[in-house]
């Protein structure tokens, strides 16, 4: 996990250079297909994590300014995903309990993570925790992808390692509670 794969292209780059939207675009299209592979593996039956993770978005200049304010140290504002949170965020119990994603919108993860309606700080939790909240088509529930925010110490030097835990459909009352989640970006 501390070799870098590849990295999402800022905001800015993108506006400055039709070249990089481009490039994002077919990022993007990387992480489809990556999504793609192991969930078609997974309805198999045959999928199973190898430690393989894909760049899906990046923390906006907004949020890193607002978790500076939190004294939550910046080191990247890179966002990936693991092969073991993907199959995780898809597992069958988690459907049958109605907080799966459907698959199209799990391959869809960067376009959530890039364009959410919301971006909240978790004020629960003894480490640093972002929530994205996303519009799901065809639900009456929102998208929730949990982001955390973990130091580690890959060859010895401090980073913040900004990976998505897990991914579900929850109810808007749950995002809406202010005693649980205080909102940094966007509007719900």
């Amino acid at each position: 996990m501390s070799n870098p794969g590849p990295l999402p292209i800022t905001r800015g780059e993108m506006a400055g250079s039709e070249t990089k939207r481009r490039l994002a675009d077919v990022r993007a299209s990387q992480v489809d297909r990556w999504a793609k592979t192991l969930l078609d593996q997974r309805r198999d039956g045959a999928a199973r994590p190898a430690g393989s993770w894909h760049g899906v978005g990046q923390l906006s200049p907004g949020v890193q300014a607002a978790l500076e304010r939190r004294g939550v140290p910046i080191a990247s504002s890179e966002i990936s995903m693991t092969d073991r949170a993907l199959l995780h965020a898809a597992r069958p119990s988690k459907v049958r309990r109605g907080q799966g994603l459907p698959d199209r919108e799990l391959r869809r993860i960067a376009d959530h993570l890039e364009a959410p309606m919301a971006v909240l700080w978790d004020l629960k939790n003894d480490h640093p925790t972002l929530h994205y909240v996303f519009h799901v088509p065809g639900e009456t529930k929102l998208g929730r992808a949990t982001v955390g925010l973990r130091r580690g110490q890959p060859g010895g030097q401090p980073r913040i390692l900004n990976r998505v835990l897990t991914v579900s459909l929850v109810d808007r009352s749950v995002v809406t509670d202010t005693k649980t989640y205080d909102l940094l970006e966007g509007k719900l």
